[in-house]
């Protein structure tokens, strides 16, 4: 089978949004009121570390078993393009 990469794109970015949006403070809303907001704005930040985290080494896990369509990477390695996707970087251009 061909490597899709659009459909390889379209995976990485879906798992790009849900590390920005999966933890917010309204989440845990009465263990948070308790918090201050410095210590609600550590903990979002280690939550979210964590599922970053997670969400890297499962496709660092799909890459080395070598699954379609994370057999392939544009950058590397789709652990990789998952963090720069994650930094903001672009697709590199498609070369003919």
């Amino acid at each position: 089978m061909a490597w899709d990469r659009m459909r390889y794109r379209s995976l990485v970015d879906e798992l790009v949004e849900s590390c920005r949006f999966h933890v917010r403070p309204a989440d845990a809303a009465d263990l948070l009121a308790r918090l201050s907001p410095a210590d609600r704005e550590t903990l979002v930040e280690l939550l979210s570390h964590a599922f970053v985290s997670g969400v890297h080494e499962t496709l660092r896990v799909l890459h080395d078993a070598e699954v379609e369509p994370f057999d392939h990477a544009e950058e590397g390695t789709p652990f990789m393009d998952l963090m720069g996707r994650l930094q903001g970087l672009e697709w590199p251009e498609e070369s003919g």
